[in-house]
């Protein structure tokens, strides 16, 4: 890797204007840990090639690792409006927003991921970062009133029940009627 990265910054020495150039130093550089100068290679991209969606979402990518979660948001937000199909860009947003506590945003991302294709594996992660969204939501919520949202997630089980066989079924409302008799402890 550090020797790719050496022939990338010659590369970039040699065509400055290269935007591609400036995204492979970038993503080299991220994977080698250096994520200051990867955001600053990345940006430099962007800065040569303003409609390219692989730039903006890289240095989303990194700026949402070095925790800079306002400047990925906006960095992901354009990235998914230059390519509306890109699942990682979607994804690194969702992460943007959750980190923000702008979950419906986030789980709108999420949601988003798996409508693009649902049976991928980024789909498959979106569905866990889907309810680690109703999770905190719901801690931070707090009990009492009415849940919009606890009767959302209710309804999508009620859709997926109604694809299970009586046997399948059955095991889920045995513990369901254990764990409802004595109470449903939210933590």
């Amino acid at each position: 890797l550090s020797e790719a990265i050496g022939y990338l910054k010659r590369l970039v020495q040699l065509q400055p204007e290269n935007s591609d150039a400036w995204i492979a130093v970038g993503v080299a550089e991220n994977r080698n840990s250096d994520l200051e100068q990867s955001a600053v290679s990345l940006r430099k991209a962007v800065e040569l090639a303003p409609g390219n969606a692989f730039a903006y979402r890289n240095l989303g990518g990194t700026l949402l690792t070095l925790g800079r979660f306002e400047e990925a948001r906006s960095t992901l937000e354009k990235a998914s409006k230059l390519n509306p199909n890109d699942q990682g860009t979607w994804y690194g947003l969702g992460q943007a927003y959750f980190s923000l506590d702008q979950l419906t945003e986030s789980e709108e991302a999420f949601r988003k991921i798996i409508e693009l294709d649902p049976e991928s594996r980024i789909a498959e992660a979106s569905r866990r970062e889907i309810s680690r969204i109703a999770e905190k939501a719901f801690r931070t919520r707090g009990v009492g009133g009415v849940r919009p949202d606890a009767i959302e997630y209710c309804a999508e089980a009620m859709k997926i029940f109604r694809t299970m066989d009586n046997q399948q079924l059955g095991p889920i409302l045995m513990e369901l009627a254990q764990m409802g008799s004595g109470g449903l402890d939210i933590h």
